[in-house]
Parts: C-alpha cells; sequence; structure tokens
C-alpha cells in the first residue's frame, strides 16, 4: 500500500472521528455547557447580549461567535447551548481541514486528533477551558511552517504574517501555548534548516514579548502572573516532581486514560532509532521532560478535571514529533513501523471515543441531584435559594462557585417561570445578601447580580428574598 492511500486512509478516518465528536457534541450538549466555566460565560452572554472576554483571553471569541450568533437569532435556551456545544467542534474540524487539504499536512491535522482526544475524558465536558483551543492553534502553526506549495513557496511577508498570527492565536487562547509554540519553532528551524534565518528568532521574541507584557499588565497575583512566575522555578522543583498531584493523577488514571500515551512515549524512540533521527529525539524528549516539569510546579489545586486539561500539552509534545516520523518512515518504505503506528492510532481514538462518551452518565449524576433539589422545595414558596455547605451530598464532579447559575438554567429549559436558583454559599451565611430581593446571588466577577439584569426572554425570578436551606437534600448518586 503506497504512502499517499496510506495518509488519505488516515486523513478519512479523521473526517470520521470529527463526525463522532459532532455527534457527541450534540447528544451531551446540557453535559458539556451546565458546568463550572462554561455554564457561567454562557449565561453572561445570553444576559448581556455581548461577547466577554476573559483575562484578555481574545482567541475564545471564534468559539463563542456561534453561540452569540444564536442568541441574535432569537434561538431557545437549549438551542444556544447546543450551538456553543457543536460550535467549538466545528472550529476545530476546521483547522482539521485546513491542515489536512490546504496546507497538506497531515501530521498537524492528525495531531488535533491525538491531542484533543487521546488525552481527555472528564475535560471533553468542560469545553470552556482554553487550553484545548490552544493546542489546536498551535497545531495549525505546525501545519503552516511546514507547508510547502507545489506551485512556488508563499512569500516571506506572507510566511512571517500568518505565522505571527497562528501564534498570537494559540498564545492568546491560553498562556500554556507559550510552550508548545516554542517548540513547534524549534522543531521546524532544526529540520528545516532555519537557524541562520531571522523568522525563528523574531516568532520566539515576538512570543516571550506577549508573555512578558501579559505578566505586566495581569499582574504578579493573576492566574497568568502566576503561572508564568511558578514557570520558572521548574527546577528548584525537581526533587519533589514525583510527590506532585499531577503524578498522582497519571498513576491513578493510567489503565482508562495515560495508558495510551504511554505507548506512545515508548515507540518514539523505537521510530527515532529506524530513522536515526538523533537531533529530533533529543530535542523531542528534553521538551516532553520540560512541559512534564513545567505542569507538575504550576498547577496548584486537586481537581481532575483541571489536571487532566493541565497534562494535554505534554501530549503536544509527544504526539506531534512520533507524527512527524511515521510520516518520514512512509516516505521512506518502512511500511512495518507505518503500519504499527496506524493500527495503533486507529485503536487508540476509538477506544477514547467510547471512554469520552462513557464519561457523560457522570456527568448526568449533577442533574439528577438538580432534580432532587427541584423536588425537595416543590411546595416552597419563591425560586430563589441558599444551600450552604454541608447541607449536600459530595459527588465525583465538582458542586461549587456556578451552582447558581447551572441551576437556573437546567431548570429553566423547559420552562422559564419554572427556574429555580441554588446558591451554594459557607456554612455562616451571614456576609451573603440573601435578605436584598432583588439580588441574584453571584461571584463578585459576574457581570450579572440583580434579578432585573436577567435576560427575560430566557430566565425569570421573582423579586424575593433567597430561602435558606437548613436540612440535607438527597443522596449521593453512584
Amino acid at each position: 500500500m503506497s504512502v499517499f492511500i496510506r495518509q488519505h486512509l488516515l486523513l478519512v478516518g479523521g473526517h470520521l472521528c470529527f463526525f463522532v465528536l459532532l455527534v457527541f457534541a450534540a447528544l451531551f450538549h446540557l453535559e458539556r455547557t451546565l458546568y463550572i466555566d462554561t455554564a457561567y460565560q454562557l449565561f453572561d452572554l445570553i444576559n448581556t447580549g455581548d461577547i466577554h472576554i476573559p483575562m484578555s483571553r481574545y482567541s475564545v471569541f471564534l468559539v463563542k461567535f456561534p453561540a452569540w450568533v444564536a442568541l441574535k437569532c432569537g434561538a431557545s435556551l437549549s438551542g444556544i447551548l447546543m450551538s456553543y456545544s457543536v460550535g467549538i467542534v466545528v472550529v476545530f474540524y476546521v483547522v482539521y481541514i485546513v491542515c489536512a487539504h490546504v496546507f497538506r499536512q497531515p501530521v498537524a491535522a492528525l495531531g488535533i486528533l491525538l491531542t484533543t482526544v487521546i488525552t481527555v475524558r472528564w475535560s471533553w465536558y468542560h469545553p470552556m477551558t482554553e487550553t484545548h483551543q490552544a493546542l489546536v492553534y498551535c497545531c495549525l502553526l505546525w501545519g503552516w511552517l511546514f507547508y510547502e506549495p507545489t506551485s512556488g513557496l508563499p512569500k516571506a511577508g506572507v510566511k512571517w504574517s500568518l505565522s505571527a498570527v497562528f501564534a498570537a492565536l494559540a498564545f492568546y487562547a491560553h498562556p500554556v501555548a507559550i510552550f508548545p509554540l516554542l517548540f513547534t519553532i524549534g522543531f521546524w528551524a532544526t529540520e528545516k534548516k532555519q537557524w541562520r534565518k531571522i523568522m525563528p528568532y523574531a516568532l520566539g521574541t515576538m512570543l516571550i514579548g506577549l508573555a512578558l507584557i501579559k505578566m505586566a499588565l495581569s499582574g504578579s497575583g493573576s492566574y497568568e502572573g502566576n503561572y508564568f512566575s511558578r514557570s520558572l522555578t521548574v527546577f528548584s522543583h525537581l526533587p519533589d516532581v514525583f510527590d506532585a498531584f499531577c503524578w498522582t493523577i497519571i498513576v491513578q488514571n493510567f489503565g482508562s486514560l495515560y495508558c495510551w500515551p504511554f505507548t506512545a512515549l515508548l515507540f518514539l524512540p523505537v521510530i527515532f532509532i529506524f530513522n536515526r533521527s538523533w537531533k529530533r529525539m533529543a530535542y523531542t524528549f528534553a521538551g516532553i521532560l520540560g512541559m512534564y516539569l513545567i505542569v507538575s510546579v504550576t498547577f496548584d489545586g486537586d481537581d481532575i478535571i483541571m489536571m487532566e486539561k493541565s497534562l494535554m500539552p505534554v501530549g503536544y509534545f509527544i504526539f506531534l514529533p512520533l507524527l512527524y516520523e511515521c510520516y518520514l518512515a512512509g516516505k521512506q518504505k518502512k511500511r512495518i513501523l507505518v503500519s504499527l503506528a496506524g493500527l495503533w492510532m486507529g485503536v487508540t481514538v476509538i477506544v477514547s471515543l467510547v471512554l469520552i462518551a462513557k464519561h457523560h452518565t457522570v456527568m448526568e449524576k449533577r442533574f439528577h441531584y438538580m432534580d432532587q433539589l427541584v423536588e425537595h422545595v416543590k411546595d416552597q414558596p419563591g425560586r430563589k435559594f441558599m444551600l450552604p455547605e454541608g447541607h449536600y451530598p459530595k459527588y465525583s464532579v465538582n458542586i461549587g462557585w456556578a451552582y447558581g447559575f447551572e441551576t437556573l438554567m437546567y431548570t429553566s429549559l423547559k420552562d422559564k417561570k419554572e427556574g429555580r436558583t441554588f446558591y451554594i454559599t459557607k456554612a455562616d451565611t451571614s456576609d451573603y445578601p440573601w435578605h436584598r430581593p432583588d439580588f441574584f446571588l453571584a461571584p463578585v466577577f459576574s457581570r450579572v447580580k440583580r434579578v432585573h439584569e436577567l435576560n427575560p426572554d430566557y430566565f425569570t425570578l421573582p423579586v424575593e428574598p433567597y430561602t435558606l436551606i437548613t436540612d440535607t437534600i438527597g443522596r449521593p448518586v453512584r
């Protein structure tokens, strides 16, 4: 079987995979949108009518745009949620098509699938996290840098300009992108012998400059400021690398998630040796180790979903070089290696899709508990409730700061007049203005804090005080 046929079979498989992802995005649109950050940002969009850009992450405009269009067209609440859930997959699919059929770079195209599917389980249901988006745009830059048109090379100005645009697109999705971006630029410069030219240095300088500006504008206490400052301490944390929470997560989820990247990691040196790619091997493993160390020192918490998405960039450092070596091996007609890699890729993606679908049942438990809450208060007056800590069961999926948005959106799906909000508070409720009838309790950063600020086309709440729930509601759903 020729290299051409193998590549096209894999790319067709990529199209089929995206079709499955689109179906998942439609079927599980509630599970994907009524959770933490995604719920908050969609709630903000619906009630303010504009696209809010948090923390100067301007690239999120692209994935929020479909939901904004649905809102302006008067779609139902469920339609807006579905437009976001499906829209973000459509954006990724467009990038896949550009890499596969415009740039004709199967490495970049298939890298999108491996990076955003194989290293994902829980975080598939947290689509607002910008790490996914950043890595997709990193693949876009990879495809553009390696793009060599058959009808003549692009002019230097076009090459520079679009490279800068794609790099900025990734960086302004999430600051973690700076590391895979620098890795991509270095890999390309090494492979295409660009180190004596100014372009790789100009791109690297631009990214470092953007990071410094972001740190200066954000402040040391911000997420970005803290992220970059902790990244600089990576070497001082080397003795604690196996005590970090990310290592615990890898061990605990090895069988269901991280065994697949690990098999790719084991295969990497084999194909490097067969291809005699000594420089690329040294560069790649230095990048993998460096990215893992950065993740281990920058993540401060114990949330499995956040840890999963934090580890996603490590997959980028594994999968893109692996795909590139397989591409070179195919050109050299090393059929056995390429066939094994293709088989591994197909099996891994299929298993990953099955496990992603399976995880929706865990997210559904949150809806079951919301139903329990509504049933518990159905005979009580009012539709605004406070639920203090200690009065609700613990779940494997977090119930926290966005619960007021999540519950109001969920209970308003069928009838806005039946909508209820349950706001999670600390055990001591004395600091909350829950006696104020016009208040809509929300985190301090929310732009919607009054009942009259709700969009009346989708939400209605009475102007009345919150009702404090004093008994424990429900049992843990298993």
